[in-house]
């Protein structure tokens, strides 16, 4: 079994305030609404073996949000320059490169990608996934090579508004 958790970054700066998109940090709201997921997970007892980020900063950041919260080490975060602007295709290449000793996994990324990813998915289809989001679905197959056939579960979406 595969555990794939798909994570839209934290809320983050608006463009318009003179900083080029992929340098937008998460703001207050996004720390706070990124704390109530971890919060979750924690509640869940997750554990990841393996953290795959967009560099851009925001989902960069997320990603050690989130690492730091679940104990996972901040080093072994990998930035993955093809995450920031893939399109789905691309989004299940990367999946399929995970490490194979990697039994639990998570991509941190942006809309409309992760989204329409999470989509591929969902018996129910969402329009978006709002920042700081968090789906997990478990894959019945021992190599990420894999996953994109294998049958498959989707365990829980956690959205922050739904979360204390």
């Amino acid at each position: 079994m595969k555990t794939l958790y798909i994570v839209r970054h934290a809320k983050a700066e608006r463009e318009n305030n003179g900083i080029d998109d992929k340098s937008r940090p998460i703001i207050n709201l996004g720390r706070e609404k990124t704390q109530k997921i971890i919060n979750y997970l924690n509640s869940l007892q997750t554990s990841v073996d393996y953290i795959a980020t967009s560099p851009a900063t925001r989902a960069n950041e997320t990603a050690k949000l989130i690492a730091k919260g679940i104990n996972f080490p901040l080093e072994k975060i990998e930035v993955k320059e093809n995450i920031y602007l893939a399109d789905t295709d691309e989004i299940f290449d990367i999946v399929s490169q995970f490490p194979y000793e990697a039994d639990s996994a998570m991509l941190v990324g942006h809309n409309p990608t992760v989204t329409f990813f999470a989509n591929q998915f969902m018996e129910k289809k969402v329009d978006y996934l709002p920042t700081s989001a968090v789906i997990c679905i478990i894959f019945k197959t021992e190599d990420w090579t894999e996953f994109s056939s294998a049958n498959y579960i989707l365990n829980f979406i956690a959205l922050p508004k739904m979360l204390k």
